[in-house]
């Protein structure tokens, strides 16, 4: 009796084991498939290039955010990093509203808007993380193919350059491409330190 049921419990984990398959091999069936392999949860991704190589993923959220020293709005489109609660990648739209779906520049970020109190009217953006990382872009394109009061999806290549510190490193000035794309749901209103 003993020997039967300890067959059957073997018989039903093997049986069990083949109807699962591990991601990889998912997205390979897939790939072969022809059709896209299933997404993750995070609503957005980006990859750096350049000296800096990272990939980014995580919530995405649009909304206003207030620019402290003109009490203007300003358009942001957040990233999350999760590192801290200032860091983040940003792209800033400082018009009123968002525009509608079409490809736009990006604009250069002030090198210290801190100290410029101006940020562009148009689109641009920033990476912090802490105090390791404070990119600024220098130019690139941003697509919104998407544009409601619930989503804002889009994607961007944007060239960025500022001071990197890696972690064991010394601090040095560097320039990273940023390839992402994004889906981001309203957020409301903020207020973001420093941006």
């Amino acid at each position: 009796m003993r020997v039967q049921a300890l067959l059957l419990l073997l018989a039903l984990a093997i049986a069990g084991c083949e109807g699962f398959s591990d991601a990889s091999e998912e997205a390979a069936r897939a790939d072969t498939l022809g059709v896209e392999a299933q997404p993750t949860n995070d609503s957005y991704e980006v990859i750096l290039v350049g000296s800096m190589a990272d990939t980014l993923q995580g919530a995405a959220h649009f909304g206003k955010v207030v620019d402290a020293e003109t009490g203007k709005m300003v358009n942001v489109i957040r990233l999350e990093t999760g590192f801290d609660f200032g860091g983040g990648f940003f792209l800033s739209y400082g018009a009123e509203s968002l525009p509608p779906p079409g490809q736009y520049s990006v604009e250069a970020f002030p090198s210290d808007s801190l100290q410029s109190r101006v940020l562009p009217e148009g689109f641009s953006a920033r990476y912090r993380r802490g105090l390791l990382i404070n990119l600024r872009a220098t130019g690139g394109t941003l697509t919104l193919d998407a544009v409601t009061d619930t989503l804002v999806s889009g994607s961007f290549d944007i060239t960025m350059e500022g001071l990197l510190s890696l972690p064991g490193g010394n601090p040095r000035q560097g320039t990273t491409r940023a390839l992402g794309r994004f889906e981001a749901d309203a957020a409301g209103a903020g207020y973001i330190i420093g941006f």
